[in-house]
C-alpha cells in the first residue's frame, strides 16, 4: 500500500516536505511544555488554561491572514512567520511571570506559520492535478492525524529527561530548522491572481465547506471530551491519551488506504460519503461498557476523517483560485479550531457528574449528521467554477 507513496518524496520535493513535517511536528509538540511552564510559574491550573488559550485564539483567529500573505509572497512571509515563532517559543521557556508568558504565548500564536496549507498547496504546483495529486492530499491529511499524536508523545518524552522549558528551547529551535528550510523551497506557483477583499470566501462551496467542517470536527471534539470521561469511569484516567491514539491511529489507516487508490468519483461525492460514514462508525461508541470493546470501536470511529480531509483538499483546487489556496485552507483549519472547541464546550455540559460520557459520544454522530446535511443541501454549490479575486495580478 505505501509503495504508491515513494514517487511523491523523489527530490528535491521529497527534502522540502520533510523539513515541513519536521517543524509541523515540533509545532504539535509545544501545549504539553506549555501547560507545565504556566502551571510552575503560576501554580495553578486554571491560568495554564488562559496561557493555551493566549496561544490558540490568535492561533485559529489569524490563520486566513497569514494564509493570505502566505499566498503573496510564500518564501519570504513564510521564513518571517517561521523566525518570530520559533523565537516567541524560546521566549516562553525563560518567561518568568504570568504577563510574560502570556504575551509570549500570544505572540507564538500569532505567529504560527500555516505550513499545512502552504504544503497542499506546493503539492498542487508539483504535481498538477491526477492520481498523484489525491495521493498527496491523502498522506497530508493521515500526517496530519499522526503528528497530532506523535507531537505529544515527544514533548512527554523529552519531559522525562529534560525540563519544560528545555524541552521549549529544543521545539523552537525544530521549527526555525525545519521552517526555515521549508520556507527556502516552498513553491505555490507563477502569476497568479492576487487575493482582495473577501478573496475565497466570495466561494459559495468554500463557505458551504466551512460550516460543514466546523459541524464534523464538532462532532470528532465531542468525542475527545467524552474518552477522558470515560477512562475515569472506567478508574484508568491515564488511559485517555491512549485512546486519542488509537482514534487517531484509525484515522491514518483510513487515510492511506483510501488515498492509495485511483478513485474516479468527483471529490465532492468523496467528501459526502466520508462525512456521511462518520455517522457510521461514531454511533456504536456509546454502547462501549469497558476499553476492550471501546478500542476497536476508536479504530473504526477514525476511519473516515482523513478521507474528509483528503477529499476537502481536492475540493478546494475547484472552488478556489490558485492564487487563495493556502488562504482557504486555513479557513477550513479555524473551522476545524473552532468544531472541536464548540464539541468540547457541549461535551463537557453533556457529561453527568459521575463521568458518564454516553451522552456526549450519542451526540457525536448526530454532529457528523448535520454536516452532512449542509454538504447535502449544498451540494451544487461545491461544483461551482472558482470566482475571481480581484481584477490585479501578483
Amino acid at each position: 500500500m505505501l509503495s504508491g507513496y515513494r514517487s511523491l518524496f523523489a527530490a528535491p520535493r521529497g527534502r522540502i516536505a520533510l523539513a515541513s513535517l519536521s517543524a509541523r511536528l515540533a509545532m504539535a509538540a509545544v501545549f504539553l511544555p506549555l501547560v507545565l511552564l504556566a502551571n510552575k510559574i503560576s501554580g495553578s491550573f486554571a491560568f495554564a488554561g488562559v496561557t493555551v488559550a493566549a496561544f490558540m485564539v490568535p492561533a485559529a483567529a489569524l490563520a486566513p491572514v497569514r494564509g493570505r500573505l502566505v499566498d503573496r509572497a510564500p518564501g519570504r512571509i513564510l521564513a518571517v512567520m517561521t523566525l518570530v515563532h520559533g523565537l516567541a517559543l524560546g521566549t516562553v521557556s525563560v518567561a518568568s511571570s504570568r504577563g510574560g508568558l502570556a504575551v509570549a504565548a500570544a505572540i507564538a500564536g500569532a505567529s504560527s506559520p500555516p505550513l499545512a496549507g502552504a504544503m497542499r498547496a506546493c503539492w498542487r504546483a508539483w504535481l498538477g492535478t491526477g492520481p498523484e495529486l489525491r495521493r498527496a492530499y491523502a498522506l497530508e491529511a493521515s500526517a496530519q492525524d499522526g503528528l497530532a499524536v506523535a507531537g505529544p508523545l515527544l514533548a512527554g518524552a523529552g519531559i522525562a529527561v529534560l525540563s519544560p522549558a528545555t524541552v521549549m528551547v529544543v521545539l523552537g529551535a525544530i521549527v526555525l530548522a525545519g521552517g526555515l528550510a521549508f520556507s527556502a523551497g516552498v513553491q505555490l506557483g507563477e502569476d497568479l491572481e492576487r487575493t482582495s477583499g473577501w478573496g475565497p470566501l466570495r466561494s459559495g462551496g468554500l463557505r458551504t465547506l466551512i460550516l460543514s467542517v466546523l459541524l464534523a470536527d464538532a462532532g470528532l471534539g465531542l468525542v475527545e471530551i467524552g474518552l477522558p470521561a470515560f477512562s475515569i469511569r472506567h478508574g484508568a484516567p491515564g488511559a485517555a491519551g491512549a485512546l486519542l491514539a488509537v482514534l487517531a491511529g484509525g484515522s491514518v489507516a483510513g487515510g492511506l488506504t483510501v488515498g492509495a487508490r485511483d478513485w474516479s468519483a468527483p471529490a465532492g461525492r468523496r467528501y459526502l460519503v466520508a462525512t456521511a460514514a462518520s455517522i457510521v462508525t461514531l454511533a456504536p461508541l456509546a454502547a462501549a461498557g469497558s476499553f476492550a470493546a471501546l478500542v476497536p470501536l476508536l479504530l473504526f470511529a477514525g476511519l473516515p476523517f482523513a478521507v474528509q480531509w483528503s477529499a476537502l483538499s481536492a475540493l478546494i483546487d475547484g472552488l478556489v483560485p490558485a492564487g487563495a489556496l493556502t488562504e482557504a485552507y486555513t479557513w477550513l483549519t479555524t473551522a476545524n479550531a473552532a468544531g472541536l472547541a464548540l464539541g468540547t464546550i457541549v461535551g463537557g455540559a453533556l457529561i453527568s457528574s459521575g463521568n458518564d460520557a454516553t451522552m456526549a459520544l450519542l451526540a457525536a454522530p448526530a454532529a457528523a449528521a448535520a454536516a452532512t446535511l449542509v454538504a447535502l443541501l449544498r451540494r451544487t454549490s461545491l461544483g461551482e467554477a472558482a470566482p475571481r479575486l480581484s481584477g490585479e495580478r501578483a
